[in-house]
C-alpha cells in the first residue's frame, strides 16, 4: 500500500486534497466529469482502431510487434498530450487513488531530475510546436527528432511507471499508443548504436479542441506529466490561462471549498497553442 506523502514530505499536499475534493462539485464539475469519462470512453476505441491498423501495418513486413509488459524504454521519451488527455489522465488518478499517490511520491524525484538536466523538455515543447505550425519549415521536424533524441538520452523513467509498467496505460497519451517497435526491444534504448524498427500511426484526435467550458483556440499541448501534476496542484486557476477558457476558475470558485493557501505555483510547465 502507498502511502500518501504528509504536508511535510510534499509541500503541495494541501493544495492537491483541496483539489481533488472540488474537482467535481457543482454544475462546471459535473460537465469536467461528464466530460472526462466520455472522453476516457472515446480514447479507448482510438486505442482499438490505432492497435488494429498497427498489427496492420506490421504484417505488411512480415514481422511481429516486439513492445511487450516491462519493456520501459519508451517510457524514457519526451510525452506530449494535448490538455484534454491531461485532464482525463487528472480524473482516472482521483479513481484510482494508489496510482494518484504513487505518482505524486515519484514527481519530485523526476522533476529534480528534470531540472538538473537543464529542463530540456522546454526546447522539445517549442520543436513539438514549431513542426506541427501551419507553413513551417523544413527544418523543424528534424530539430524535434535531434530533440527527442536528447531529451531521451538522459535515461529518465516517465513518473508513471510503477514496478516496470504505465499504471495509466488504460488512459496513456495518444503519442505513447501510436508507436510500435518490431526490432529487438533492447535496441529502443538509448544507450543502443542500432536503430530500431518502428511504427509510428498518425493519431488526429490529439489535435482535438472540444472541452466542457468556453471554446479553446485551437489545440493545446503539453508535457504531459507536469502538466497533469499542474492540474492536480491546481485545478481550475491552471486551466483558466489557457486562451478561450478565461473566467473558468472564477465561475468554478463556488463549486467546493476555498483553497488552504494563495501560495503561487513556482513550478514550470508548458502549454502549446496550435
Amino acid at each position: 500500500m502507498v502511502n500518501k506523502p504528509g504536508a511535510a514530505g510534499n509541500s503541495d499536499y494541501k493544495l492537491i486534497l483541496n483539489n481533488q475534493a472540488e474537482a467535481y462539485s457543482g454544475i462546471t464539475g459535473s460537465k469536467r466529469e461528464k466530460f472526462c469519462q466520455d472522453y476516457i470512453t472515446k480514447k479507448k476505441q482510438v486505442f482499438k482502431q490505432i492497435h488494429a491498423k498497427q498489427l496492420d501495418a506490421v504484417s505488411k513486413t512480415g514481422k511481429t510487434i516486439s513492445c511487450h509488459n516491462g519493456c520501459t524504454y519508451c517510457c524514457m521519451a519526451y510525452m506530449q498530450a494535448n490538455i484534454q488527455e491531461c485532464e482525463a489522465i487528472v480524473y482516472y488518478l482521483y479513481q484510482n487513488e494508489q496510482k494518484l499517490w504513487h505518482f505524486i511520491n515519484n514527481y519530485t524525484v523526476w522533476r529534480e531530475k528534470l531540472e538538473q538536466n537543464g529542463d530540456m523538455f522546454i526546447r522539445c515543447g517549442e520543436s513539438w510546436l514549431g513542426q506541427c505550425q501551419p507553413g513551417g519549415g523544413e527544418q523543424e521536424p528534424a530539430s524535434l527528432q535531434e530533440m527527442e533524441v536528447e531529451y531521451r538520452r538522459q535515461n529518465i523513467l516517465c513518473p508513471f511507471i510503477i514496478e516496470g509498467s504505465c499504471s495509466i496505460y488504460e488512459v496513456r497519451p495518444f503519442t505513447c499508443a501510436a508507436i510500435v517497435a518490431t526490432s529487438p526491444p533492447e535496441w529502443c534504448s538509448p544507450a543502443s548504436s542500432e536503430k530500431p524498427a518502428t511504427h509510428v500511426i498518425r493519431v488526429p484526435e490529439i489535435f482535438d479542441s472540444g472541452f466542457y467550458y468556453g471554446k479553446i483556440e485551437g489545440t493545446v499541448l503539453a508535457f504531459m506529466p507536469l502538466t497533469v501534476y499542474s492540474i492536480l496542484k491546481e485545478g481550475y486557476k491552471l486551466l483558466s490561462g489557457i486562451p478561450g477558457l478565461e473566467g473558468l476558475d472564477e465561475i468554478s470558485a463556488g463549486a467546493g471549498p476555498k483553497p488552504f493557501t494563495d501560495e503561487e505555483n513556482d513550478q514550470q510547465y508548458t502549454l502549446n497553442k496550435i
